[in-house]
């Protein structure tokens, strides 16, 4: 700890980190370290304790569970860092239907990377992405979805004989789009889709297995501001055939 710190006058606190270390080093040689990790310790005891005798057995309870105060604190660093990484890195899901099928099976999970979309970006064609469902839909119980991208915004999206067509012509990249059927009717809709024009500021989205997926034929597009990661990598069911990056 640099001498700077140090400099806590006794009178004002009752002791100052020098007794902190002197305190807490007794009987520890070996035990340097500790005043690495535990320097957040020391700071809080001598900023706060005005008290000699309450500081003294303060510092004697640090010496006694120096350990167990390396622990917390690794924790606690471990705890931020996952929760850092789950909001703007990556967060896992689970899927919980078959419209995705045979991309992705009923009780998959997976890894949504969010970072760009933090920055507005916009998905491309044939990303599959998890976004919240759009406010005309929205279920309480059932408040994501995960489809894949087939329109983006200002594009007219057309299905001709089972295929996808943007703009007029077909898509065949990615090559998901060349194993895909595409139907005219899933379930929920009261009229069969055959092509509408993306509004700005959304995305169209279908599921792969188009004969059993609630999407976007029935209730039109997504705002971007609802997309929150694109689908990356299937890490459930744990077998070589299933793990791995998704396309």
């Amino acid at each position: 700890m640099k001498a700077s710190v140090a400099a806590f006058p006794v009178e004002w606190y009752g002791f100052s980190v020098y007794h902190i270390r002197r305190c807490c080093s007794q009987g520890q040689p070996s035990r340097k370290r500790n005043w690495i990790h535990l320097d957040w310790v020391y700071r809080i005891v001598t900023a706060f304790v005005d008290d000699f005798t309450w500081g003294q057995a303060a510092l004697e309870h640090i010496r006694r569970n120096a350990r167990v105060y390396e622990y917390v604190e690794s924790f606690i660093i471990a705890a931020a860092v996952a929760m850092l990484i789950r909001t703007f890195l990556f967060q896992p899901y689970k899927i919980p239907s078959g419209s995705m099928i045979p991309t992705l099976e009923i009780n998959d999970r997976i890894f949504a990377f969010r970072l760009p979309f933090w920055f507005g970006k916009i998905p491309e064609r044939g990303d599959i992405v998890v976004f919240k469902t759009p406010a005309h839909i929205h279920d309480p119980e059932k408040p994501i979805y995960i489809k894949r991208v087939v329109g983006l915004p200002g594009e007219e999206v057309e299905i001709r004989n089972g295929r996808l067509y943007v703009d007029g012509n077909l898509i065949n990249e990615p090559e998901a789009f060349e194993h895909i059927e595409y139907f005219h009717y899933t379930p929920g809709m009261e009229h069969p889709f055959f092509r509408t024009k993306v509004p700005e500021g959304e995305i169209l989205v279908f599921g792969d297995n188009s004969r059993n997926s609630y999407d976007g034929r029935a209730w039109g597009g997504v705002p971007l501001k609802n997309v929150k990661g694109k689908a990356v990598l299937r890490y459930w069911p744990w077998a070589p055939w299933r793990v791995g990056l998704l396309r």
